[in-house]
């Protein structure tokens, strides 16, 4: 099923991304 792997795989890249950019926000609350 290659829909169900590019589902997925688009899911994946989406959760990185808000965690990436979760983690440089409380960076940046510790920092101030």
């Amino acid at each position: 099923m290659p829909v169900v792997s590019i589902w997925v795989s688009s899911k994946e890249s989406i959760a990185s991304v808000w965690l990436g950019n979760s983690i440089d926000a409380l960076k940046e609350l510790k920092v101030s």
